[in-house]
């Protein structure tokens, strides 16, 4: 069980379209995707729909204090931090569900 962390914040597109879908078939039971981006990947969300991935997208500034604890270091031009896991992923939903404080 483990985050594939990617930080995002620094390309601009096509790169973060393709650094995510490089990782999508690394994803195996208990993975989860961890990224950081300058800008919401709202083209990302079909896709991620059609694979059957679940994802949540969280300012970074709407990041509790908590949540700031466990992220540790925002770098520093992201504006968004997301999760995707797989969802037929139990272990990888509880996780990504405890880190969004749900």
């Amino acid at each position: 069980m483990a985050a594939i962390e990617l930080d995002l914040s620094e390309l601009e597109p096509p790169h973060p379209w393709e650094r995510v879908v490089e990782q999508l078939p690394k994803l195996q039971q208990g993975d989860w995707l961890q990224l950081w981006h300058h800008r919401e990947p709202i083209p990302l969300w079909s896709l991620l729909k059609r694979l059957g991935l679940n994802y949540h997208c969280i300012p970074v500034s709407a990041l509790s204090v908590e949540q700031l604890q466990q992220l540790g270091a925002v770098p520093p031009r992201a504006q968004y931090w997301l999760l995707v896991w797989n969802s037929s992923d139990t272990e990888s939903a509880s996780t990504c569900q405890w880190l969004l404080g749900s």
